[in-house]
């Protein structure tokens, strides 16, 4: 048997075996680098991680034996690993506390929600006889900066464009509210050196912030990106070594067990 040949529902029990059994070897650790997650971090299981880790099974044609291993979610966790527990984070958020307290109690005490927002990034080119230039914008960046409402005032030559916009997925403390705004990524533009009266701009949704009213919301969630998150998946990626070093692979024996064993509630009723 190959992996190809395991049923999607085998590969789900599988998994959530080996998940279950990663839960074994999670442990409490510390955290002290930032200023507001602070204290001792439990992950109560790693079932919540699925998506995350997005771990795999491979049967190996020599034994038999069924092995799990881990993608590049668990393998490059400042990377990919973060970025899917952003996408995630609302299936995470209650597997973990820090010392004792729920993760989303520590949101909660914040006054505002944490989502998943769309932040607009707006690309202009500029191009004149000799030269081609495109800057690029992010809205939320723009905003922490408090830049968003100058003009690209490095295109001041040529024709200038619009060439596109794009939505980046990313974490937010909101106040709940929001509304349409026109963000102006140039107000004028000059063709070919004569001033044209030309507005670029992008309209879309956007959520009002907390770091609005106090910058230092901006600096929580950047924390929980880059100090929680990453400590978290390092933890996980621990429990799946040991898991791995110390648990014996499944046999093809093991799966049809724990099929039956799946099975078994629905023959009862």
């Amino acid at each position: 048997m190959t992996e190809k040949q395991l049923s999607q529902k085998e590969n789900d029990l599988l998994v959530t075996h080996y998940l279950n059994k990663m839960s074994q070897y999670l442990r409490p650790f510390p955290i002290s680098l930032g200023k507001f997650f602070k204290g001792e971090v439990t992950i109560d299981s790693a079932l919540p991680f699925r998506n995350v880790l997005n771990l795999g099974v491979e049967v190996s044609d020599a034994t038999q034996r069924i092995y799990p291993f881990s993608n590049k979610h668990l393998e490059t966790l400042q990377q990919s690993g973060v970025n899917a527990a952003i996408h995630y984070f609302e299936s995470i958020i209650p597997a973990i506390k820090i010392d004792g307290k729920s993760l989303q109690e520590i949101i909660d005490e914040t006054g505002y929600q944490l989502k998943l927002i769309e932040s607009p990034v707006v690309r202009v080119v500029s191009v004149s006889l000799f030269t081609r230039l495109t800057v690029q914008r992010d809205w939320l960046e723009s905003v922490i900066e408090g830049v968003q409402g100058k003009d690209f005032e490095t295109l001041s030559f040529g024709c200038t464009y619009l060439k596109d916009v794009v939505s980046r997925r990313t974490l937010a403390l909101t106040t709940g509210n929001g509304s349409f705004e026109k963000w102006v990524a140039r107000k004028g533009i000059k063709l070919f050196g004569v001033h044209v009266k030309k507005e670029l701009s992008h309209t879309f949704y956007a959520h009002e912030l907390a770091g609005v009213k106090d910058a230092k919301w901006f600096e929580w969630v950047e924390e929980f990106e880059t100090i929680l998150l990453p400590c978290v998946l390092s933890e996980l990626s621990f429990a799946f070594l040991q898991m791995y070093k110390e648990w014996t692979p499944l046999t093809i024996e093991d799966l049809l067990e724990l099929t039956n064993k799946e099975k078994a509630p629905l023959s009862e009723e």
